[in-house]
């Protein structure tokens, strides 16, 4: 089975550990709520998910302000064009950052191929705002409003670096089976 869309919430490194999984660590350290990894780490994955991803896809990636550009590197060195901000996730409450107080998230898109036609016309709004829950929990609403665009079963949905799982999605992360992300994809 390939997929045709992908939403992909990389466990970005913002100076913790460098591990793709619990028990798969590139050098020592922890996270402090989840296993982290560097950006250059996760260029490593292209290989394994360009064996499942189809000609002709969309991969909707997580980042925030700071790690911004090493997502659009990420998105290419995995396979994708760079096309838009598909949605800017207003936390409601933010923590003081270094320029300004953050309380945005992103989900950037790109596109592999031809653009899968949406099933139905987008009437999403890029905007979400939904109050911040758990550590580094994003809002369901995000892939509702995807699932709504592209609600046609034809279309293979899979979600990277999950902590659930979600119905009509194949959902891998080490959260939910403890193993490297290179892995579970293999095993698809």
């Amino acid at each position: 089975m390939t997929y045709d869309i992908i939403i992909a919430d990389p466990p970005w490194d913002y100076g913790g550990s460098s591990c793709l999984a619990k028990n798969s660590c590139f050098s020592n350290g922890t996270g402090k709520h989840y296993s982290t990894t560097k950006s250059k780490n996760l260029h490593n994955v292209s290989t394994h998910l360009q064996r499942v991803a189809s000609k002709d896809s969309l991969l909707f990636m997580w980042c925030s302000g700071a790690t911004l550009g090493e997502a659009i590197e990420l998105m290419s060195a995995w396979g994708w064009t760079y096309a838009t901000t598909a949605f800017v996730w207003d936390k409601q409450v933010g923590t003081p950052g270094f320029y300004t107080y953050s309380n945005c998230e992103f989900v950037l898109v790109g596109k592999r191929g031809k653009i899968p036609r949406p099933y139905k016309q987008s009437g999403s709004h890029q905007l979400v705002s939904v109050r911040k829950g758990k550590h580094s929990v994003k809002p369901e609403e995000v892939q509702d409003r995807i699932e709504q665009q592209w609600s046609d079963p034809k279309f293979n949905k899979l979600e990277l670096f999950a902590r659930r799982h979600r119905q009509g999605w194949t959902c891998l992360g080490n959260e939910l089976d403890g193993l490297d992300i290179r892995v579970a994809l293999d095993k698809l």
